[in-house]
């Protein structure tokens, strides 16, 4: 993907929130504080990530392979897993209030997953929160550093499906900088 169009991609994710369930209102489920964009293209996979932000969602400048934003935490997450779950074919969950720590996905009924993967943490380390067995680690650890984690949207998930919260490369949060691996 070229450089202009990840950029476009991020400055779509980079709107008001309230922009963001406007263009998904055919894919909005539940009001309020249960509000959660759910897109069901038939897969076993989910890929999620959450449209609140620790502050105002902005593009401030970039240079080389380097943004400085506000809002990453987590709009970067909701443009990766949505670009890539559109790519690949797999179901798609954007969350609200994980900020607040009362994620809307705990009101989402799910169906059986082979694996779930969210993508909003910072740097480049995967966290499970204990939601694996032994086998998904083993295969985790081959590609990738598994950290440690105390909460995201996949806490609040009624699931058996072994899930993966996955480093998309920002740092600082929430402070307005960002170094994604991709640029």
């Amino acid at each position: 993907m070229k450089k202009t169009k990840i950029l476009d991609l991020l400055r779509y994710w980079l709107q008001p929130r309230s922009t963001i369930l406007k263009d998904f209102r055919d894919n909005l489920i539940g009001e309020g504080k249960t509000r959660r964009i759910f897109i069901d293209r038939g897969s076993d996979v989910l890929f999620m990530a959450h449209i609140d932000t620790n502050c105002a969602p902005e593009l401030k400048k970039h240079a080389g392979n380097r943004l400085w934003a506000a809002g990453l935490d987590d709009r970067l997450g909701c443009a990766l897993a949505s670009h890539l779950a559109e790519c690949w074919g797999v179901d798609l969950l954007l969350c609200d209030f994980e900020e607040e720590a009362k994620s809307s996905g705990q009101y989402h009924e799910l169906k059986d997953y082979n694996w779930i993967a969210e993508f909003d943490r910072n740097g480049g380390d995967v966290v499970t929160y204990d939601l694996d067995n032994d086998e998904f680690l083993e295969n985790l650890n081959r590609y990738f550093k598994v950290g440690w984690g105390t909460f995201s949207d996949l806490c609040m998930l009624n699931t058996t499906a072994c899930c993966v919260n996955i480093g998309i490369g920002y740092k600082h949060a929430p402070t307005p900088m960002i170094i994604p691996p991709f640029f």
